[in-house]
């Protein structure tokens, strides 16, 4: 019986250093498919930078499993990055109409006070614009408003 565990224990360990061997060769490659997972995540404008980065990191890191670990991390990172992308990207979108309903707001009860003041009248007549300059008022209003709804807002860069 003892021979048998002897040749098993021999077995193993000649299996486990064929496997650690493996390892060390199949390391590089899926540390760089690791990588490439995580970048494949990422918006198109942001891969270039975090490929390098990634790239550098992992040659500074000594050892397999740390390598391993590592590509590992930057899987795990991109999630956080694209909450942080996402949030932001929110955070902008969110500012971008508040910005916008104020402006409507104002330019409402401006219009909302031109018709008013049309309908009830002037109390003198020296006060009282002419209806061409109201209208021109009413229409330079409108096209502000319509000028700050089809604009595109200004996109924010991960840095």
């Amino acid at each position: 019986m003892a021979i048998i565990w002897f040749i098993v224990g021999v077995i193993g360990r000649a299996l486990s250093r064929v496997l650690a061997d493996d390892l060390k060769e199949w390391t590089p490659i899926i540390v760089e498919k690791l990588i490439q997972s995580a970048l494949s995540k990422l918006p198109a404008d942001h891969q270039e930078r975090f490929a390098e980065e990634w790239r550098s990191h992992v040659k500074d890191v000594p050892g397999h499993i740390a390598k391993l670990s590592v590509a590992v991390g930057c899987n795990l990172a991109v999630l956080k990055i694209r909450l942080e992308i996402a949030y932001l990207s929110f955070k902008r979108k969110l500012s971008t109409s508040i910005i916008y309903i104020s402006f409507l707001g104002l330019v409402m009860a401006l219009l909302c006070g031109l018709f008013v003041g049309k309908i009830v009248g002037r109390t003198s007549e020296s006060t009282a614009k002419p209806p061409a300059e109201e209208a021109a008022v009413m229409v330079i209003l409108l096209v502000v408003v319509v000028a700050m709804i089809s604009s595109k807002p200004v996109k924010y860069k991960l840095s």
